[in-house]
């Protein structure tokens, strides 16, 4: 019982600090319930099927402090999913021309080269 009484007075502090986190809570809460129906609401999970989850995951990546934040990081994340598409077409369509021997060795040097950009950036 100890532990819900932190928790309670910690709440109280953090809204007594600053009142738009709360609110910024209550609106990620909601908005995670909101998406989540898709995922178990079964007509929506029979027209979306598993790939409603990526909504959530979505939600949880995107969702900012104010409306501009997220909508920044929106953009952003989808100009990074057209990039990255096309480095995948392009990546495809260059092992394709290889041959079927030469193409997984292109794939796998192609994958290569990207990870070690994309950790060591």
């Amino acid at each position: 019982m100890e532990k819900v009484r932190d928790i309670v007075r910690e709440g109280k502090r953090v809204a007594k600090e600053d009142p738009r986190r709360v609110v910024h809570s209550f609106k990620v809460g909601l908005v995670l319930s909101l998406v989540s129906s898709f995922y178990y609401y079964q007509p929506l999970y029979d027209s979306f099927g598993v790939n409603a989850m990526w909504a959530v995951m979505t939600v949880v990546v995107v969702f900012e402090f104010s409306v501009g934040a997220t909508l920044g990081k929106g953009l952003n994340r989808v100009a990074a999913t057209l990039f990255a598409g096309a480095l995948g077409i392009g990546a495809h369509h260059l092992a394709s021309l290889s041959g079927p021997t030469g193409e997984p060795i292109l794939l796998a040097v192609f994958v290569f080269i990207q990870g070690k950009l994309y950790i060591y950036q």
